[in-house]
């Protein structure tokens, strides 16, 4: 072997070394960046020749940077991310309800109006002419009609603000799905040309990683180096095309329905999103919130009809009978909101029917003490249950539902960390082994550049003899 010969090699070394120290440097740069896959430098031996009956090694060559990106791992992180999405934005929901009717059960809450609302008529037993008592009497009513209103409406406002979360949620997905099918057609152009696409793929990865914690999506990756996405079980993205999502306004509730893009038409996907954040808040707005709804609605509705047959049976003190406490609701959808005093009592104490007799006018309590008992009477769940008990049960489910939610999303939480810890396992970036790779490569590029040095010294050495 000739002395040009060993410089050769020395300084096919010297290079390799160098991409190995660049290679190592990319890693330590994105250590911390979403979806990046620890890459390698793939090495190998120049070969071999013959030279004075000897085979002689030529040396060492980089052939490619290679990405430690697995299949596998990725797939089980994608599953799930949209599972821990889903759990975790479906508690923060339930919380925010329980929060925002945590005060119902308590003393200056719906339970304690209710209660309120009974013993007013209590005390206006013991003096039903006295003026005072009376106008605690509508006052307590006011409350409690202010109260159940308040309750539907905000919870009303709830379900809007689920399906504008929704329409958000659908217009990221397709600005993601329309980044992944860019990244397709340029990484299968650059692969195609032999050139390395890594850094591409672990973009594309980031984006995907995102579109799983919005909705239900499964990624197969193809032999052409794209990635098909499969969202709520329909090609949302194929090679370098990609399908938008839209929302259509359902004709019976008025809310959004998810859409998929299909030829020239769409089809609904609604029904196959339960997973991601859209997922939770389709399930907020079209379970959680209308049976809470409901719950109100069914509750203030019987209220309302026990309250107004009681009364409509008393005499006022103008001696007028047949008058409703409280505004008879339209049906009993809607019966929360639009709960409020009849126009026959509002500001009018002496028309509250506190006497069963007309004779009986002023003293007479009869109607008063009805009215008085209807607290107690177990008017709701078939007879099971009293008004204040059937609205703390529909509490108490609801906090159960927060805590069965909250446990959810920690195990959502434990699981995804698994997910990402067996990925990272396989691709992820340790700091630890770059330290000692860049240690490795540094040996390598000195002891190459030692021999090189010796290399040229001895030919140096020739030269002068020449």
């Amino acid at each position: 072997m000739s002395l040009f010969s060993i410089l050769k090699h020395s300084s096919r070394a010297l290079q390799t070394a160098g991409h190995g120290i660049a290679v190592t440097s990319n890693n330590v740069a994105n250590a911390n960046t979403p979806g990046y896959a620890k890459q390698n430098l793939g090495v190998a031996t120049q070969g071999t020749l013959r030279a004075r009956g000897l085979l002689l090694g030529q040396g060492v060559k980089a052939e490619e940077v290679l990405s430690t990106f697995d299949r596998f791992s990725q797939g089980a992180v994608f599953g799930t991310a949209g599972r821990s999405a889903y759990s975790e934005a479906r508690s923060q929901n339930l919380q925010s309800v329980e929060t925002a009717f945590v005060d119902a059960a308590g003393p200056t809450g719906l339970v304690g109006a209710l209660e309120g609302f009974f013993q007013s008529f209590d005390e206006l037993e013991l003096d039903p002419s006295n003026p005072a008592l009376r106008a605690n009497v509508l006052s307590k009513g006011a409350v409690v009609a202010n109260l159940f209103s308040q309750a539907a409406n905000d919870l009303t406002r709830r379900q809007n603000d689920a399906d504008q979360q929704i329409g958000d949620g659908v217009q990221r997905v397709n600005q993601l799905s329309t980044q992944v099918a860019t990244l397709n057609a340029q990484i299968v152009e650059l692969e195609a040309a032999g050139q390395g696409a890594h850094d591409l793929r672990a973009h594309r990865t980031m984006l995907l990683e995102e579109m799983a914690s919005l909705g239900p999506l499964t990624v197969s990756q193809k032999a052409d180096g794209s990635a098909q996405a499969i969202f709520a079980g329909h090609a949302i993205v194929t090679g370098g095309t990609s399908r938008a999502l839209s929302t259509v306004d359902d004709p019976a509730t008025g809310f959004s329905q998810v859409h998929l893009q299909m030829g020239g038409s769409t089809i609904n996907i609604t029904s196959a999103m339960n997973r991601g954040s859209i997922g939770a808040a389709i399930d907020t707005r079209d379970t959680t919130l209308p049976t809470l709804i409901g719950q109100l609605d069914e509750l203030a509705f019987e209220f309302t009809d026990q309250v107004n047959t009681a009364h409509t049976a008393g005499f006022g003190m103008d001696g007028v009978t047949g008058r409703d406490f409280f505004a008879t609701p339209a049906a009993l959808a809607g019966a929360a909101a639009s709960m409020a005093l009849s126009a026959d009592v509002d500001g009018n104490p002496d028309a509250i029917g506190a006497s069963s007799t007309l004779t009986g006018i002023p003293g007479d309590n009869g109607n008063a003490t009805v009215l008085k008992e209807l607290g107690a009477a177990l008017s709701m769940s078939g007879a099971t249950e009293t008004f204040t008990g059937f609205l703390t049960s529909s509490l108490a489910q609801l906090g159960h539902e927060a805590a069965i939610a909250r446990d959810d999303h920690l195990r959502g939480q434990l699981e995804l960390s698994a997910s990402l810890d067996l990925r990272d396992s396989v691709s992820g970036v340790s700091l630890e082994e770059e330290a000692m790779d860049l240690l490795r490569f540094q040996d390598a590029y000195q002891a190459a550049a030692k021999v090189m040095q010796t290399a040229n010294e001895m030919l140096d050495e020739l030269m002068n003899i020449v």
